[in-house]
Parts: structure tokens; C-alpha cells; sequence
């Protein structure tokens, strides 16, 4: 992805099936394998708080409303049609994140750990809740605070001394596989979360069909920044071996075949390819068909896609 050197490799428990990298690099060594210039989640921008139309903003509304978020919707036509609005523009409208976006907290506190450059923090920071972070290295930290305002705090988890039931909703978007401790971090967690407190977790799916076809040039390997690889089954047994409750468990669907493509034919050529653009035409075909095939399979097996989503609670 950075084009970085080495090479790794992952190992799969026999008892629980959970996947790790082995060996795993020094915390000093690992620390160069996120470059503060190219690494995607430092840079990331702002995602639009606001569309241009009016109608647009109603929509966004009438779907972040349905979350319990005390909004105003202006136009009659919305109002008169919310029910189907919120069913085909749930996704879209709620930032990407779909069902996923969390629900409305009267004076919510939210912990986005491994929060990157603050971009989900900042779109909850809009709709009312108070927003912490916590990143592993400064670059991060400085981006979300000179972007958004958000205070994020750099380092381990137990070192940022957050009180003890101090948050109502903790979250892990794609950061959970790069910690070394996630049982201890999760124990940690667990005492951060005000009583009936909601943690969400996603990582990608180790078990998608997605990592069947592509094979050790999946996308989602990501090593060795991953130090762990999650299915729905290993995610489960590790959310009730820390004691989370009432699971709700989901995966859902991604498309990063030209990307595992790239790294098919950067290996076979030899050299580092700019961009996905700058791929043959045949590739693009090739993906383009393999995202159908993908589509049609997830339809019958709804654990086959990219991404797992957890709901816990305390």
C-alpha cells in the first residue's frame, strides 16, 4: 500500500481459528509502517456536513431523525415519504455508515479509538455529542485538532486516563486488528463505558468471499499493520470473553478487487503502480465482474461480506 519492504506472514489458531501475524514486528520497527505522508488515515478530509440543495439537507435529516436525533425537516414532501427516503437513502445519507451510525444520546460522550484524522468524530461532533480520540502517533492527533477542534490524546489506552463510566457509546473503526492487547484493551474499555453503554466494533472479514478469491493479495491482510484478523465467529467468542453482552453481528459489503488486482500485478511486474487508474483495462473488466459475482453471492450468504459490524453493550 506504501510501498514499503518485507514480507509476513499470518497463523491460525487451531482451537478458536482467530488469525495473527507471526512474527510480530517491535513496536519500534512497526511504528514505520505509518507514514505520517502517505498513510490513508491521517490524511483523510472532511467528509460534507451539509448537502447543497435544501431537499438534500431534508433528506440527510429525515435519516439521521430516524436515529432519535432531534432534527427539523422543513419539506412536506419528506415528511409525507420519510418512511421510504430513510429506507433507500439510509446508507448515503448517514455518512456511509448506514444502521451503523449510532443512536441520538441526550448529551452523549463518544471514544473513537484509532480515530485517525477525527472525520467521524467531527460528523458526531455536529449532531451534539462531546468527542474524544485517542491516536498512536501525533500526526493524527495534530490533523483532528487543526481540522475539527477535536482533542485527541496520543498513545496507549491506559495512559490517557479517561474516567471510568465516563462514555456513553466507545467505538473501533478499523483499528481494533492493529492493537497488540485486545483483550486487555477491551477489558479497559469496558470500565470506560457508562452502565448500558454501547460499543461498536468493525474490522474486516477474514471469512469474506472477497479474501477466498483474492487469496494473500487481499487488501485487507494489510501487514503488518494487522496484527490480528477477525471473522464473524472470532469476533463473537472475543466479545464474550470480555464480557460484552447482546451481540448483534453483521457483515456487509465492500469492493477493493482492483486494489487486490494492483498488488497481483505489482508483484508479477515488479514495480509500484501510482494508482489504481494506471491499471490495464482487462484488471478493470476483471474486478467490475468480480464485484458482481460478489454482490449476488452476499445476497444468499450475508456473512460472506467484507466488513464485520459488532454492536455490544456493557
Amino acid at each position: 500500500m506504501n510501498d514499503l519492504p518485507g514480507q509476513f506472514a499470518n497463523v491460525r489458531c487451531c482451537q478458536c481459528g482467530l488469525i495473527r501475524l507471526s512474527p510480530r514486528p517491535t513496536s519500534e520497527k512497526l511504528g514505520s509502517f505509518y507514514p505520517n505522508d502517505t498513510y490513508y488515515s491521517y490524511g483523510q478530509n472532511s467528509v460534507s456536513q451539509e448537502t447543497d440543495f435544501p431537499i438534500k439537507q431534508d433528506i440527510r435529516r429525515s435519516v439521521i431523525a430516524s436515529f432519535g436525533y432531534p432534527l427539523r425537516i422543513n419539506s412536506k414532501l419528506v415528511t409525507l415519504v420519510r418512511p421510504i427516503i430513510n429506507r433507500f437513502f439510509l446508507r448515503r445519507a448517514a455518512y456511509g455508515f448506514g444502521k451503523r451510525f449510532p443512536k441520538y444520546v441526550p448529551n452523549g460522550r463518544a471514544l473513537d479509538i484509532g480515530c485517525g484524522s477525527g472525520v467521524f468524530l467531527s460528523i458526531l461532533k455536529q449532531y451534539g455529542w462531546n468527542v474524544r480520540g485517542l491516536e498512536l502517533k501525533h500526526a493524527a492527533a495534530d490533523a483532528a485538532k487543526e481540522k475539527f477542534g477535536i482533542d485527541v490524546s496520543v498513545g496507549d489506552l491506559a495512559d490517557a486516563n479517561f474516567e471510568e463510566e465516563s462514555f456513553d457509546y466507545i467505538s473501533f473503526n478499523h483499528s481494533l486488528e492493529h492493537l497488540p492487547n485486545i483483550i486487555e484493551v477491551l477489558g479497559q474499555v469496558k470500565k470506560l463505558l457508562k452502565p448500558d453503554g454501547l460499543l461498536y466494533v468493525e474490522v474486516p472479514n477474514a471469512n469474506s468471499l472477497s479474501q477466498r478469491i483474492s487469496g494473500k493479495y487481499w487488501l485487507h491482510w494489510d501487514v503488518p499493520r494487522h496484527l490480528y484478523s477477525f471473522t464473524p465467529k472470532t469476533l463473537k467468542s472475543l466479545m464474550r470473553k470480555t464480557g460484552f453482552q447482546d451481540l448483534k453481528i453483521e457483515t456487509f459489503r465492500a469492493d477493493f478487487y482492483l486494489s487486490d488486482l494492483r498488488y497481483r500485478r505489482e508483484e508479477d511486474l515488479g514495480f509500484h503502480f501510482a494508482s489504481d487508474s494506471d491499471l490495464p483495462m482487462s484488471d478493470r473488466v476483471h474486478a467490475h465482474f468480480l464485484k458482481i459475482l460478489t454482490d449476488l453471492y452476499f445476497l444468499i450468504y450475508k456473512q460472506s461480506g467484507d466488513y464485520i459490524s459488532c454492536f455490544a453493550r456493557k
